[in-house]
């Protein structure tokens, strides 16, 4: 049955939407207004502290004003007054670095180094303690125990062994282990390395720049996978799906991984490294999920196909942090039951950061701009004080090292007798 109005009820219905569209309409424009209003008298305070600032300094202060370092400054300030542990400024070089950083590379020689009073100089030694596995170095056929008896980087020497002293050697050791920040005329693009072995003197020439090692593994007797990730950069990925497979090779029937002390990297190479390890996501379930400064959400999905790791142990601390607190929370849920934790609660980063180039002044600026939430829903972040970071589900001391060969012997047996009681197979 059609139902029909009049051309008066009509007239008044418009004329009653007409009604209550305009208040809000005025509503909406007088928030917006103040809003603007608001951001103007905020503005104008900040240029105003800035213009007394400036006129007191170039009134008064008695040497050249340099007005690059002040707008660095400037930005510095700016970002620290944010008081946000995770928003800063990089300058120029510091951005550059950063951006190499999170790819993967390095430009070092890929040696940890340190100073031995009791080497066979006079005075001691630089001793080479650890070579990354991809690095220069490693390629050049440097090991850990080799004696370093001298270094030259562009014509630089960096150390010798003639006239060595523990201060002296103690400077080499610093030096040699911040190549990359050492201003010379012309870029360090290689360094050339005399070293000692069992008497025999060698000298070689290594090119400067490798691939950052982020991904170790092993296997033990009971046949546990310990496989540590470092960080979270764009040659993780790979790095670890290389272990999986030589840790399979070797007979692995089970996994620790090792996040203790992890906190650089990316939320997204993070969950690249996840996704070879985890099944796609089920129903609306994202990997995870960022929910922006305007209340905007925007969803990562789990991606690929993926290789079992069950069952396995998480093993953290409370320097694990941001990404690796992604990979520990997921892990562990994708995998309810078969994937533990141990250690202690995390850091509790789930903020998300995006990076800003400047053009006036140069570099860039990070920016906490939203709120993680992983997979599953629920939080890493901080609940309180107290309560904050991935929960584990068996808790060790605060203070367990993020070295494993410190507590080797504590960890293995506890990840050892936890790996015991899950069932024989997952399926």
């Amino acid at each position: 049955m059609n139902r029909k109005i009049t051309i008066g009820a009509a007239l008044a219905l418009a004329l009653l939407l007409v009604a209550v569209t305009i208040p809000l309409t005025m509503m909406y424009a007088q928030n917006q207004h103040n809003k603007i209003i608001n951001d103007f008298i905020g503005r104008a305070n900040q240029n105003a502290v800035l213009s007394e600032v400036a006129g007191l300094v170039g009134s008064n202060y008695k040497n050249k004003l340099e007005t690059d370092d002040i707008n660095e400054a400037l930005v510095r300030g700016y970002m620290s007054g944010l008081k946000d542990t995770y928003s800063k400024y990089m300058n120029t070089t510091e951005y550059n670095a950063y951006l190499e950083q999170m790819k993967g590379s390095a430009t070092n020689l890929g040696l940890q180094v340190a100073y031995d009073k009791d080497a066979n100089l006079s005075a001691g030694g630089i001793v080479v303690t650890g070579v990354d596995t991809r690095s220069p170095a490693a390629r050049s056929g440097i090991a850990a125990g080799d004696l370093l008896t001298s270094v030259e980087a562009e014509g630089r020497t960096l150390l010798t062994a003639q006239n060595l002293t523990p201060e002296s050697a103690e400077a080499a050791a610093t030096a040699i282990l911040q190549l990359n920040t050492i201003k010379t005329d012309n870029p360090i693009t290689s360094v050339r390395v005399t070293f000692e072995r069992d008497s025999v003197t060698k000298t070689v020439n290594i090119p400067l720049g490798n691939s950052v090692q982020t991904v170790t593994a092993s296997v033990t007797d009971s046949k546990v996978a310990i496989i540590k990730i470092s960080a979270f950069y764009a040659n993780t990925r790979s790095q670890l799906e290389e272990a999986y497979m030589n840790v399979i090779t070797q007979g692995a029937e089970a996994f620790l991984f090792d996040l203790r002390g992890t906190q650089e990297g990316l939320l997204e190479y993070a969950a690249e490294t996840l996704d070879y390890l985890v099944p796609v996501g089920s129903g609306s379930k994202p990997m995870y999920s960022i929910t922006d400064n305007k209340g905007e959400v925007k969803n990562r999905a789990a991606d690929k196909d993926f290789k079992s790791v069950n069952p396995a142990v998480i093993l953290v601390n409370g320097s694990t942090n941001g990404p690796a607190e992604l990979f520990a929370y997921n892990l562990r849920a994708y995998f309810p039951g078969y994937v533990k934790v141990i250690g202690y609660q995390t850091a509790g980063n789930d903020s998300a950061q995006v990076i800003k180039k400047l053009s006036r002044v140069g570099g860039a600026i990070q920016i906490t701009y939203g709120v993680v939430t992983p997979y599953g829903g629920g939080t890493y972040g901080r609940v309180s004080s107290t309560v904050h970071g991935v929960q584990p589900d068996y808790t060790i001391n605060k203070q367990l090292s993020a070295n494993l060969t410190n507590d080797a012997i504590i960890t293995e047996s506890l990840a050892a007798a936890v790996l015991a009681s899950y069932p024989a197979q997952y399926s």
